[in-house]
């Protein structure tokens, strides 16, 4: 009996713990976002996918262009934020899946051949805004 109740606190004890580490690693999370959010400011709406919903933010013609460079990525915390590259690796570090979008990531997938030449038939105009 006395066995078991030891057994009990322990396990307790850990789920404390880990609980306790999770709530440390929101909050680092939570304060990476807040001292490199960047103000989304502009008109041109910038779109992209968070998991099954489509989200867009209101940006001007430098932020769509670092975001679409991966210069800048798209972060959830409560609401998308854009974050500079480092920030970005610091929040992946501690929590990936809220990385909502990142084309340095995104663009590592090779193409192959067979590939390039199916979509080389469909030619896309160079001033065509999402």
């Amino acid at each position: 009996m006395h066995a078991e109740r030891v057994e009990r606190d322990r396990q307790l004890s850990a789920e404390r713990n880990t609980q306790a580490r999770a709530n440390e690693q929101r909050a680092q999370i939570r304060r990476i976002v807040e001292s490199h959010k960047i103000t989304c400011e502009g008109e041109i709406a910038y779109r992209f996918n968070n998991g099954n919903s489509n989200k867009s933010l209101l940006v001007n013609e430098t932020l769509r262009a670092q975001l679409a460079h991966g210069s800048l990525v798209t972060v959830r915390q409560e609401e998308a934020y854009e974050l500079p590259r480092a920030a970005a690796d610091q929040v992946r570090e501690r929590d990936a899946t809220l990385i909502v979008l990142d084309y340095r990531v995104a663009g590592t997938e090779k193409i192959t051949d067979e590939e390039d030449a199916y979509y080389s038939q469909f030619q896309m105009p160079d001033d065509l805004l999402w």
